[in-house]
């Protein structure tokens, strides 16, 4: 358990993850901790090229999956976790003047990440945080949609994916069911676990099986913005914002749509030209 960790202080800028990300239209990366402790931290978010490339801190991460648990430590299980968390959670309540990121969750100040594996998973955190009043953000709540109930309770929006154009149907028409219920769906895609352009072809599967152009569109881009409370910074294009952007060869929802260029902070960070030039070259 590191509640206190930040995903900050390991930011690489110069990592070539970050390179393939902002080739592949990808502009704002929400660095998080992985899902194999219970607490594994606070998330950040940072941009993929240019010249700022810290925007702030996000949510606190926690986890809820089986990789969270091992029988050679505590806790051993979700039973056994959500104990610990209500121990801690009263503790950090009692101490008024703690003002670390788990005790402004723990208070209700603040969201978190919840990594959860499936529905009961989903159920468990639903119940979980109706009964601790928390803020809960279930991440891959893949099976959201056959617990609509629950993901309501939530309050907030679903992260989903990643969406492999293998998945069923079972996985794949979720977004456009929550959306009908009206629960907001962000989508991710894990990089560099999967590809950076897995993100967009997510989305279009996600819209071929019922998610709105509009929901698609925004679930890669203001609705993430609003979860972090960065809407007036990224996530749309509008005066005084960042100025971050694609070009498109097309439709961005059409994946023969190649990206041609990308902008951060108003700056060209990413040219398919320049590509075709270094090709050109190589070959000769």
């Amino acid at each position: 358990m590191e509640p206190e960790a930040s995903t900050a202080d390991l930011f690489n800028s110069r990592h070539d993850d970050f390179v393939r990300a902002a080739r592949a239209g990808v502009t704002t990366v929400l660095l998080a901790p992985s899902s194999s402790n219970l607490i594994g931290g606070s998330t950040f978010a940072v941009k993929t090229a240019g010249r700022s490339r810290l925007v702030g801190p996000g949510p606190l991460k926690l986890s809820l999956s089986s990789r969270a648990f091992n029988v050679s430590r505590v806790p051993t299980s979700v039973s056994g976790a959500l104990a610990e968390l209500r121990r801690m959670i009263a503790g950090a309540r009692a101490d008024r003047n703690d003002g670390s990121a788990f005790a402004k969750w723990a208070r209700g100040e603040t969201a978190a990440f919840v990594d959860v594996d499936d529905a009961a998973g989903l159920s468990l955190l639903a119940r979980f945080a109706g009964e601790e009043s928390l803020k809960c953000i279930a991440v891959h709540g893949n099976y959201a949609a056959e617990r609509m109930d629950d993901a309501k309770s939530l309050g907030q929006p679903i992260v989903l994916g990643t969406y492999e154009f293998s998945d069923t149907l079972r996985f794949t028409r979720a977004p456009g069911l929550l959306e009908k219920a009206g629960v907001e769906v962000i989508l991710t895609c894990e990089p560099p676990r999967f590809a950076p352009e897995m993100l967009r072809i997510g989305a279009a599967i996600a819209m071929k099986q019922g998610l709105s152009r509009r929901a698609a569109q925004a679930s890669m881009t203001l609705a993430p913005a609003k979860l972090l409370g960065l809407e007036k910074q990224i996530g749309a294009i509008s005066p005084g914002m960042d100025a971050d952007f694609v070009i498109y060869s097309g439709d961005p929802l059409r994946l023969s749509s190649a990206v041609h260029e990308v902008f951060v902070g108003g700056d060209r960070v990413y040219s398919r030209d320049d590509d075709k030039s270094n090709d050109e070259m190589g070959a000769k």
